[in-house]
This record gives structure tokens, sequence and C-alpha cells, in this order.
């Protein structure tokens, strides 16, 4: 087992926040969409194993940050017009 506190999750906005800020690039935060979804995805963490995401959380994850990706524009896409 892991002998170490957890990390605060505030904290760890406040890292990737300067991060982001330091490099000119913008932060995506999708924290309370991911805590809203989660339970239509569950289990999304493993019960063990430093609760690293399951199959499910990887692809809400992935859902999430393609959403942002395309409506902040920070990849450029249009839609096909039929």
């Amino acid at each position: 087992t892991w002998d170490r506190e957890p990390v605060d999750p505030k904290t760890l906005d406040a890292f990737y926040k300067e991060l982001c800020d330091k490099n000119n690039i913008p932060l995506i935060s999708i924290t309370d969409e991911f805590n809203a979804l989660r339970t239509a995805y569950y289990p999304t963490q493993q019960g063990c194993c430093d609760n690293h995401y399951t199959t499910y959380g990887n692809q809400l994850i992935a859902r999430l940050l393609f959403r942002h990706l395309i409506q902040d524009k920070l990849v450029p896409f249009e839609p096909l017009k039929k």
C-alpha cells in the first residue's frame, strides 16, 4: 500500500491553472460535469489500486474533453453541411 496523504483537489486546480497561465494555454475544467455524470458511467474508478479510472471513466473524460475542445474552438471543427 501507499502511505501518502491524498492531494487536495483545490491544490491540483491551482497547480494546473498556474501551469496553463505560464504557458498561455486555456485550462479546460471538466470536474463539475464529470461529477454530475459519473453515476451514468458507473463505475468510473476502480475500488482499489489508487482508484484508477475504469473504461467507463475514461470514456466519460473523453466525451467531455471532445465537447469542450470543439465548443471552445481549441480544435477547429465545422460540421458537414448536408
